[in-house]
């Protein structure tokens, strides 16, 4: 089964020389970065200091794509998930499937990834995350959700995997870089 989400409009308004209110981009959302099968990670905008300098016209949603939000910063990024494979998917994917990278000081990573399911991992940040379509199920140590459209999970450093074993899905995710502080990644 082909899987092909179509591409995120992106509108980035500011202010013109005149200080009048504009559009300064309008097009499909450049930093996207492809997942297995199809699925998609789309960063629309990126700051990296708080507070966040609005002045200027600085596409801050074009730069290389990092898993983590900046560590005084955040992203908004949309996670387009593919459906599940057929049983001919899985069995030419096994070898194929595409993972993302995680930054070792910023990320724990206890693996676990399947055709459906994403590695078990936490961030050092706050996430909130806003299913826009379809179903995800949001799988913690204690048990698993099923998240439907506007629903909504905030996350805060905890280990978690998504798993898509329903349908394609679209989730928005704020990703807020936050600290530990000082304890471990355990």
């Amino acid at each position: 089964m082909s899987f092909n989400p179509q591409p995120i409009r992106r509108v980035v308004t500011g202010r013109n020389a005149n200080g009048k209110s504009c559009v300064l981009y309008d097009s499909d959302a450049p930093l996207v970065r492809d997942l297995s099968r199809g699925g998609k990670m789309t960063d629309c905008w990126v700051f990296t200091e708080s507070p966040a300098n609005i002045g200027g016209k600085d596409d801050r949603g074009s730069g290389p794509f990092v898993f983590e939000p900046p560590t005084h910063g955040a992203h908004l990024r949309i996670v387009d998930s593919a459906p599940p494979p057929s049983a001919e998917e899985v069995a030419a994917t096994l070898d194929e499937a595409s993972t993302v990278a995680f930054n070792a000081g910023q990320t724990g990573d206890r693996g676990g990834e399947t055709t459906t399911r994403t590695r078990n991992h936490k961030t050092e940040s706050v996430d909130y995350g806003i299913v826009v379509s379809g179903e995800r199920t949001l799988v913690l140590d204690s048990g698993e959700l099923v998240m439907r459209p506007g629903d909504i999970v905030v996350q805060v450093g905890n280990f978690h995997a998504w798993d898509n074993n329903r349908d394609h899905s679209r989730m928005a995710f704020v990703m807020i870089g936050g600290t530990f502080g000082g304890k471990s990644n355990e």
